[in-house]
């Protein structure tokens, strides 16, 4: 069986979610037997859009920080 899930979930969470429906069935004896495949396995959608900041953007976020919160920084 295919999963086509049109979702932006990681695969972490959708095998999450799919061991949690086998345990959920599994309670009501009913077993799924089928191998469930995952759409693109090495996916992150969530760090698709991120990049290490350079140095002009982190001297401008010090800048504009206070000195507690650059501190947490």
């Amino acid at each position: 069986m295919y999963h086509g899930w049109k979702s932006k979930n990681a695969r972490r969470a959708i095998e999450n979610t799919v061991t949690a429906l086998r345990s959920w069935l599994r309670h009501f004896d009913i077993e799924v037997k089928r191998r469930i495949k995952i759409a693109n396995p090495d996916s992150t959608p969530t760090l698709e859009n991120e990049k290490v900041p350079d140095k002009t953007q982190i001297t401008e976020i010090f800048d504009r920080a206070s000195l507690r919160t650059a501190t947490a920084i």
